[in-house]
């Protein structure tokens, strides 16, 4: 796993032309939109970027062609997807990959809150998770971090990611990117494009940001707090996600 290493104040020329496939592939309801968005904005800062959006799964021949082919670009690249992840081999010395995760009784409750599913099927997903997990942990060139570090250790965060992307930041870039990307400053500008908002009037498939990823009701009205699951589950319900994920919760420090 990738080291976050202190917030230090320095500054070295930015290293221009290196040319990336950056994949964003953390867990559902964990940061992984905001960790996009923050590798997006330090990227920024030196190369020229080509932003892909959200891929669905690798099994869907499109999906797979595209990834396929951004990997023999002649650009920078960043795409998000939540898919299990392709054969080793796929993944070179220029691509690299972006990991979150998260207490899975916040990621239950936050799925709960998002989709309303039922709670069999949440233990599902997050059964399926461990699985995502285990095999980007496998792979060369991961970067991961927590959800608590996304969002309350911003700074670090992103100089975190700006090492591990080969871009270098000074303390103003830093601070600038932490004030774009914070709930407050998202919420107040979160929303559809007008180009977005006439495709979405059109084939009603399109109703979040091309460019961020986010979507009116992305940020829960309680901010994502920690803890929520006390609140949206039974003491059984509790009881079981805590014995049935004790291992990874303890591995991950959120026991």
């Amino acid at each position: 796993m990738y080291r976050n290493r202190a917030f230090k104040d320095e500054y070295k020329p930015p290293k221009f032309g290196t040319l990336m496939l950056i994949i964003a592939n953390g867990m559902v309801r964990s940061g992984s939109t905001l960790q996009y968005n923050l590798a997006s904005k330090v990227l920024e800062t030196s190369t020229e970027l080509n932003k892909a959006g959200f891929i669905g799964g690798y099994e869907d021949a499109e999906s797979l062609n595209k990834v396929m082919g951004f990997r023999n670009s002649n650009s920078t690249i960043l795409f998000k997807t939540h898919s299990l992840p392709l054969e080793q081999d796929f993944y070179n010395d220029n691509v690299r990959v972006l990991f979150c995760y998260r207490d899975f009784r916040d990621v239950a409750a936050s799925i709960k809150k998002k989709w309303g599913w039922s709670f069999d099927v949440i233990l599902k997903r997050l059964d399926d998770l461990i699985i995502l997990e285990e095999q980007i942990m496998t792979l060369p060139n991961v970067l991961s971090q927590s959800y608590e570090t996304l969002f309350n250790d911003m700074d670090n965060a992103i100089v975190s990611l700006a090492d591990f992307l080969d871009v270098s930041l000074n303390t103003k870039q830093v601070i600038a990117i932490r004030g774009e990307s914070s709930i407050k400053a998202v919420k107040a500008n979160i929303g559809m494009s007008l180009m977005d908002k006439i495709k979405h009037a059109i084939t009603r498939k399109v109703d979040y940001d091309a460019q961020t990823l986010l979507h009116k009701n992305h940020i829960s009205k309680s901010n994502g707090e920690k803890g929520d699951w006390k609140k949206q589950f039974s003491d059984k319900e509790i009881n079981l996600l805590s014995t049935r994920y004790q291992e990874w919760l303890k591995s991950h420090a959120y026991l």
